[in-house]
Order: C-alpha cells, then structure tokens, then sequence
C-alpha cells in the first residue's frame, strides 16, 4: 500500500541539494522508500527477532545468562573473543523470550558497516524490513537527512521516537563498528528513548563499556570470565552429545580448556571423530592434540608469518601491554604494537580490556598455550629470555606473583628472589597458598641457598595453619641460611637476612634468640644512609612488623609500637597496602599495654578505611580486630566484644597472636561469670597446643596469668598457685597476678612486698600498673593504713580517667573496692569518690577471701562427702575404699584445717571456699 507523505517527503530531500551539501544516499533512500511502501498495514509483531540466526542444535542451555540478558537494561554489552559463544547465546536468549515481550531486529555488524552512516543504515533498513517503522515518516528519512543535518543525534531520537512500538536492537559482530561517534549515538539514544533497548555483542573493549557510560545509563556487561563454561555447563554438554563417561570426560575437558566455548566444541568434535569415541572413558593426549590441530587451522593458521611471530614471542605473558609488546617483539614502537594487537584481535585470538594495568591485550588462554607450544619447537632458545623479560615487567607493573611464578618456571631463583624481597607483603596478602603450590617443590638444598625463598614458603605454611611442621621446617631453613649468608653480605642485604633470622627464631618459640637479633638489625637500621633505605623502599615496612613483632613478643612493647608506627608511617608515604597490617599490630598492641586513650582514635580511623577485601577479619587486621575487643571490655560491653572476636574465629588459632586473643576471651568470660568453662577450655589449649602457632616464654607467663585468674574467680586458688610457680616471680602478668592472690588469701602485707619488685613505670604496662595500683589500695585498707591506701586509689584513678580504663574495678574484690569507695568518700568534692559512686555495672568476679590450704584431690572429694554423711564406712563405700583409708584421710584434713571435728572441718572449709557446689 502506497504511503504518500513518507515518499514524498524522500522525493523532497533527494530533489533538493544545497549547493555545496554533500551527495545524498539516494540508492539508500531509495530502498528504504520501497521497503515501507512494500509494508502491509498491519500492527507490528509482538515478541521474537526479526533477522536473527538460527539457534544451533548443539545448544547448551545457559539459564544465569539467560536471566541476566533479560534484566530489561538499556544496554546490554556481550564482549568475549571469537568461539567464546556470544552470537549463540543471544540467539538462545532471543528464541525463550516471553512472546509478549517488546519485539526486536538483529543486525549483524561487517566491515561495511563501520562508519557513522553506513551502520545506521543497516539499522534503519533492517527494522523498516522488520515492519516496525510504519507511520514513522521522519524515521524513514534518517539516513538522508543524518548526512546533511548539523545535529543528527537529536534527528536520530526524532526518528526512534515516532516507533509505535518498544523495540529491542540487537548489534552482532559490533567489533566492526570503527566511528566512536556511534558510540555516543546509541548512549545519547538511549538516554532519550525509554522505548528502546540496544543489545551490542563485541569481540573488543568500547567506550560502550567505560564508567562514564554506566554513570549516566543502567548497563549490563557480560564479560569473557562470565562467558566461559561453567564446570556444570561442560558437563551438559558432553552428556547432550551421548558420551558414556560425560562426567570424567567434562572434568578433563574444563581444565584443558579453561571453560572456552569452542574449544570444548572442539574437543567434543574430536571425540566424535574417533571410532568407539563416544565410549571413551578419557581425553587422551591424542585427542587433545587433535582438537589443538583443529583449533591450529581454524584460528591460528589464519595469521600471517609476522604476525605469528609476534603472536608467539608474546604467548610468555598473562597480559599485553603495548610497552611489554615492543620488548617482546622487536617491535620498532607502540604504534607498531597496536597494529599487530589488532590483527590478532581481528584474527579472534584475544582481545583488549582496560584493567589496573590500563588497556591491555590478552590471548585466548587456549590458543596462548598452543603459540607457548609452537614457540618451544621453533625457538627454544628464546623462551627463558623473554619469559624472563615478561617478569621482569610484570615486577615492574605490580604483578608480583605473576614474576614469581614465570620466574620459577624457568629455574632463575636469583629473580625469583629479587621478586619475593621487593613485594614479600603482596605475595603473602593475596597469594599464599599459590605460594605454596609454586615454590613447595622446590628441593631443600635449592632453598637454603635462597634463605629469602625459604621464609616466604614458611610464612605461606604458616598462614593456612594445616602445614605447622613444614612451616618450622622452612623457618630452621630460612633462619641456618640467612645465619650463613649474613657474614658476607652489604649493609641492605644484612639487614634482611637479619629480619628473616628474626621472624623465623620468633615464630619457632625461640623469643629470647630472636631478641638479639632484633636488637642488631634494629641498630643496623639506624645506621642506613638515605641511598640504602631507598634500596629497600618496597620491603622496610614489612621488615620493621616482623621486628616490631618480635620486640613485642619479646617483652619490649613501646620499642615495638614505635617500629609499627615507623612501619605505617613508610608504607603511608609510599602508598602501600602494608600501612593497614602496620596500624592494626599498633593499635592491638596499644590497647594491650592499656593506652585506649591513644588506640579509640586509630579504631575510628581504621573503621573509616577501605581495606582490601576480608582483611579486616583476618590476618591482617587480627590486632585491630582484638583493639575493637579491647575497647568494648574496657566499656564493660562484654556482648560486644564476644561479637568482635567472633568475627576472628576462623583465624585465631592460625596466628602468633592467639594468646592475645585467649586473654580477651578470658576477660570476657571473667566479666560474664564464665570461668569455670573458660578455665577448662584454656587448659585444653595450654595441653594440645600442638595445633597452634608456637609461643615463647612471655605469651606463656600469660596465658598462665589468664588461667589463674578464672582459676581464682572459680574459687580455685591452690591450682592457681601451681600454675604461677611455674614462672619468675619478676614477671610483670606474673607478680601482679601473685599480688592479687595474697589479697584473696587476706595476706596484704605480701601482696605489697610482691609488687614493690616491678612496679616501676618501665616494668609495666599502663593496664598493669592501674591493677597493680588499686590492689596496693585494697591491701593498704585491710592494713588499716589508709592514707597509703587513698594514694594509690587517687593514683589508679588518674591512670584509668586518663587511659580510659574500667577493667581494673573488676579485678579486686567487691567488698574492697565497696571500702575503697566508703574511704574517699569521706573527703569533701573527691573526683575518687565520683568515679567510683557509680559501681552497677561492674562485675563482681573474685570472693573476698580464697584459701591457701593446699588438700590433696582425693582429700577435696572426702570433704566433700563429710557433707553428707560423718559414717567412714559409708563414704569408703561410696569411694570403693576400706574405712580405714577414709579414716586416714580425714586426720589429713583435720591436721590441713587445724581442726579436731567434722563440724568444725565443714566451717574451715566452707570459710576458705574448699566445698564444692
């Protein structure tokens, strides 16, 4: 049916020229004229695609990416490289649309279609042949008039916006596509036609794909990783193509072929081929070979020799770069680069993307395998030195486990080492199991030439916390050949072999050897010149937390916090990750010396920061996990702070750091009036430590300390006393926990002569020395002395109010700290008696009085039976001994009690807690 507006108004603009205009499409118009005036008045069809291909038999179902092409955005992006199976999963996703959906046109993008018009003109003559362009008189003009008008974008959503119609676009092959002004065309069209949605799939990175695209319109992309195969997808595959053993021949093939779509085409097609195959039970290498020949003459063998070349001499890297492009090979310049990364691209074996790397180019993983190949049977004689270039630049270019591995590969420990000394903290963030898999089977006499190889293996070992053994192993490898190596090392060198020497001694329990090494290469750092410290830029931050570690594990806290300030500082300065790990071994160790004053700002700064992913529940961010721990304790929040270690459970028990984290967890079981199940439970600990990260001598003395503690909070102060004879009386945890023990026992006088030994500002920590104080206060009030008693509270009180303390109220008695409080109360506007008028929320954990009579266990269990019953008979049978053995263990009793009768054994026993529930 003629439609006379529309071709009169094209007659119009083909009889009409400016002078000087540029010639009209008139062939164009012409066919676009014919075509709607062929077209039957009738509605436009619903649902479907018009000029789309045929969905292929050998189909696998793909629903994920069915579901996310079908999130109805206005711009859907499908990039992959040739065979990776876009066209054929948009034609899956075109046939299952609901048919009540908006219809939709494929174009199908070529070379001839690149420029600006000629790509909206199979646009337009494509969905005028659909029939969707009716009563649309301005859209069948667009091509004429976009070549003449001055703003063709507005004409363009004149155009699409008289369809009567919502209309989906799907653009195949959009690689072709080389005017960027198309770009903007569809991203201003879509902005301006709610109606409209554009469907693009593409070999190459487009500006359709940049930030500044999704900013501004709601955009989907499906990128190369979301379009391989999925192991289950591979499996559907070859179980749809009748194999007998589709399951085991599904897993082997995923592996070979990294989930590539034509390459498990290809090897199912081998299969195929074979007589019996498919009853095969494996993909033998045959096959592989096979489906690689196929693979060869469909991708590669299309490549011209330079070409080739240049394909092969870069199969050694991961990623290309236009500069590692040139070096690889031999390239005059970048331009040159660019031009032979695109006839690659237009050959299908890779393709760009912009990354933290900028825009790179990377092969199809399964035809760089087969280039990596071809290049070996060539040119042996150039892999180890282009391998070697390309991790000379992946170091370069922050990929340091990339130039670990390529450097391993081909046997040069030398850079491998260069590689793991300049970015040690990075391998270990991210890669420590890869770690492992790489340098692991290496021999031990090739690591103990390379001590520094050896400590990054036995930290990877030792971070997993399931290869404990062969972690102290490589720790005794890396500590014997750093030793040796020292001797005859310059001043940088020295200096790392010493902290390797440090961390290994510390991590194998040897604490006190590890302090005098720490102490040399803490002075042999002071003594670097500037060029030297520059040398070692990249390492120093993590080299000061390993020193710092083992200054703190040492019993040096403030040397250790200033090494970690030092540390974070650097690592600040120089914009690296390790300022995270830095801040967070400060604040831990803060909020463990007390100061949380000084740790509360570091908490709101780290919560403030984003850190790399799961960090700030794991390894790294350990001790900043405990200092949220610390602080909720200090608040009385015990809730809280179970929440925080919670959040560490996974960690904990693989961490030097566990005792730390045992000594929280007792606080909070002290504050919550659990200590008799968190006794035991750190007992265990104490007796299977097999299982966790080995300790020195001083994270012993306080493990003790925290059981003795929930030993006397249970009532339990003989079995505490055992435990801290175990440890000198000089020990700072030690002797404030023997103060508090003597006060329990009501001796005051030797809980005092007990502190007088440390209780210099040096000797202890800020926590310490509040606890300390207020236990001279409490003794000095059962003493009757109390002036001395109100000095030490004033004092307490001044440290606490300063440091932003209240666990040192829960560590007295309540009837002390009640006296306590009734004796300041006594002056007239006591700051004293203010901060203790409020007690409510203090927990009460320890008894006024717990004994020192020291029974034996089998005497504890006969007292306890006195209870019952006075009959030695009754009670032998009960214990399945004769009376008489009952007998003689009563006059033990009596004689420990200091007392002559049953009665008067009970109230002895009940005044000094010695009965049980």
């Amino acid at each position: 049916m003629p439609l006379p507006s529309v071709v009169t108004q094209v007659i119009g603009i083909i009889a009409y020229s400016a002078p000087g205009a540029p010639p009209t499409d008139i062939e164009g118009v012409r066919r676009v004229q014919n075509r709607m005036s062929e077209q039957p008045n009738n509605p436009p069809p619903s649902g479907g695609f018009y000029g789309g291909p045929r969905v292929p038999s050998f189909l696998i179902p793909r629903p994920e990416l069915i579901e996310e092409l079908s999130a109805a955005s206005p711009l859907t992006v499908v990039r992959g490289p040739g065979g990776s199976g876009k066209t054929v999963l948009l034609a899956e996703w075109a046939s299952l649309r609901d048919p009540t959906a908006p219809p939709g046109v494929w174009v199908t993008a070529h070379e001839g279609a690149a420029t600006r018009l000629a790509f909206w003109r199979e646009v337009v003559l494509t969905i005028v042949d659909a029939g969707y362009a009716e009563h649309a008189p301005v859209f069948g003009r667009l091509v004429a008039e976009m070549r003449i008008t001055d703003d063709p974008r507005h004409l363009l959503v004149r155009g699409f916006g008289q369809l009567r119609t919502p209309l989906v676009v799907v653009i195949d092959d959009y690689q072709h596509v080389s005017d960027d002004d198309v770009h903007d065309d569809i991203v201003f069209l879509l902005q301006h036609c709610p109606n409209l949605e554009f469907v693009i799939s593409t070999r190459t990175l487009s500006p359709l794909e940049l930030p500044v695209t999704s900013l501004s319109l709601d955009t989907v992309v499906i990128d190369p990783s979301t379009l391989r195969f999925t192991l289950s997808e591979t499996a559907t595959a070859f179980e749809q193509a009748d194999f007998t053993c589709w399951e085991n021949l599904a897993l082997a093939a995923h592996d070979l072929s990294d989930g590539s779509a034509i390459a498990i085409r290809g090897l199912i097609v081998a299969l195929q081929m074979e007589p019996d195959g498919l009853d095969a039970p494996e993909i033998s290498p045959r096959l592989i070979d096979a489906s690689a020949t196929m693979l060869h003459d469909s991708v590669v063998g299309r490549l011209s020799p330079d070409t080739l070349q240049v394909a092969m001499r870069c199969s050694v890297a991961d990623v290309l770069a236009l500069d590692l492009v040139v070096d690889l090979a031999n390239l005059p310049d970048l331009a040159a680069a660019e031009t032979a990364l695109s006839q690659l691209e237009a050959a299908g074996i890779g393709m760009w993307a912009v990354s933290t790397l900028g825009r790179t180019f990377q092969i199809s993983e399964l035809v760089r395998s087969m280039l990596r190949t071809e290049l070996r049977n060539r040119s042996p004689e150039l892999v180890d030195g282009l391998v070697r270039r390309a991790a000379e630049w992946a170091l370069e270019n922050d990929q340091p486990f990339v130039a670990l591995r390529e450097a391993v590969s081909i046997s040069d420990l030398d850079l491998a080492t260069r590689v793991a000394q300049a970015r040690w903290f990075t391998l270990l963030s991210y890669h420590p199991d890869a770690v492992v898999r790489l340098l692991s089977p290496l021999s031990i006499r090739r690591l103990y030439n390379y001590p520094i190889l050896a400590m990054v293996l036995a930290l990877a070992y030792n971070s997993s916390g399931a290869h404990r053994v062969r972690a102290m192993e490589m720790f005794s490898i890396a500590n014997a050949s750093a030793k040796l190596r020292s001797t005859k090392a310059g001043s940088a060198e020295r200096l790392i072999l010493l902290t390797i020497q440090s961390a290994s001694l510390r991590s194998t329990g040897h604490v006190d050897q590890a302090m005098g090494v720490t102490d040399r290469a803490m002075r042999l750092f002071s003594d670097l010149t500037m060029a030297q410290r520059d040398e070692l830029t990249a390492i120093l931050p993590v080299m000061l937390e390993h020193l710092g570690l083992t200054l703190y594990y040492g019993g040096q806290a403030e040397r250790a916090i200033n090494a970690f300030e030092a540390s974070s500082t650097m690592a600040e300065s120089a914009g690296a990750e390790s300022r995270h790990h830095a801040e967070a071994l400060r604040c831990g160790a803060l909020a463990m010396q007390g100061e949380m004053a000084t740790v509360r700002p570091i908490l709101e700064k780290i919560r403030g920061e984003v850190w790399p992913a799961a960090w700030k529940h794991g390894y790294f961010g350990a001790l900043y996990r405990l200092g949220e721990a610390l602080s909720a304790i200090e608040q009385l929040d015990f809730p809280r702070a179970q929440y925080e270690l919670h959040l560490m459970r996974a960690h904990v028990n693989t961490t030097e750091h566990w005792p730390l984290f045992r000594y929280a967890q007792a606080m909070i079981d002290l504050g919550l009036g659990r200590a008799a199940e968190s006794s035991a439970a750190l007992e265990i600990d104490m007796t299977t430590s097999g299982h966790l990260p080995t300790i020195g001598d001083r994270s012993r003395a306080l493990l003790d300390a925290c059981r003795a503690s929930l030993l006397m909070a249970d009532g339990q102060g003989v079995k505490a006393e055992a435990l801290l004879e175990e440890h000198p009386k000089t020990s700072p945890w030690i002797a404030v926990m023997w103060s508090r023990r003597w006060l329990l026992a009501n001796q005051p006088e030797r809980a005092i002569r007990t502190l007088s030994r440390v209780t210099g500002d040096d000797a202890l920590s800020v926590r310490l020395r509040a606890e300390s104080l207020l236990v001279r206060a409490a003794a000095a009030l059962r003493l009757q002395n109390t002036p001395m008693a109100l000095r030490n509270l004033d004092a307490t009180v001044r440290l606490m109010t300063e440091h932003q303390l209240r666990t040192p109220l829960m560590l007295v008695p309540r009837s002390d700290l009640l006296a306590l409080r009734t004796a300041a109360s006594t002056r007239d506007h006591d700051p004293t008696a203010e901060f203790l008028a409020d007690l409510s929320k203090v927990p009460t954990v320890f008894p006024s009085l717990l004994s020192t009579i020291k029974l034996a266990e089998r005497e504890l269990v006969v007292l306890n039976h006195l209870v019952n019953t006075g009959n030695m008979a009754e009670i032998g049978r009960e214990l399945f001994v004769s009376a008489n053995t009952i007998k003689t263990q009563v006059r033990s009793i009596y004689r420990k009690l200091e007392v002559s009768s049953r009665e008067e054994a009970l109230m002895r026993a009940h005044e000094h807690g010695l009965l049980g529930d």
